[in-house]
């Protein structure tokens, strides 16, 4: 399985729990790339699936070594750096992001651009973090979405109604 470009809030495990990004087999293989990993529990123990591999993302957690090996990514305020991860950048909070805000909170708002994002290239060629990778992350979803709608409820004569919609749509 293949998760990019996103947002995680929670532990990736084979196990149901409130926090739980999903739950996967003993036997899955979960590569998580171009992503902003965040977890306010069991921050040591993020994996208990069979295989997993951490790719180009910015991490507020540690993993599991037996279980993920992690490269190129960003490891935010990281007390030790684990044998396991691979060419990988550990920083502090305030060395990362552009944005006033300077911790892993998700705002509606927010862009999570990096201060210096060609110092940190992934293993693609890409900015490591939510703007890199085939498919970067951005606000508006590239399914249309509606953002305003009015609908005229009168009946015409012929029992036609009147509705306008203004949608939007991200395009490469």
């Amino acid at each position: 399985m293949l998760i990019s470009n996103c947002y995680l809030r929670g532990e990736l495990s084979n196990r149901t729990s409130y926090y739980s990004v999903g739950r996967f087999s003993e036997t899955s293989t979960v590569l998580v790339d171009h992503c902003v990993l965040v977890n306010g529990y069991n921050v040591t123990t993020i994996g208990n699936i069979g295989l997993g591999r951490i790719t180009n993302s910015i991490s507020y957690v540690e993993f599991n070594e037996k279980l993920y090996t992690a490269e190129n990514n960003i490891f935010v305020n990281l007390e030790s750096k684990p044998a396991m991860y691979y060419s990988n950048f550990f920083l502090s909070e305030m060395d990362l992001w552009a944005d006033d805000v300077k911790n892993s909170e998700y705002l509606d708002e927010r862009e999570w651009n990096l201060q210096t994002h060609t110092d940190f290239v992934g293993t693609d060629g890409t900015q490591i973090g939510l703007h890199g990778g085939t498919y970067p992350w951005n606000k508006i979803p590239s399914i249309p979405r509606i953002t305003e709608s009015t609908i005229d409820t009168s009946n015409a004569a012929n029992g036609t109604i009147t509705v306008n919609l203004k949608a939007e749509a991200y395009t490469k």
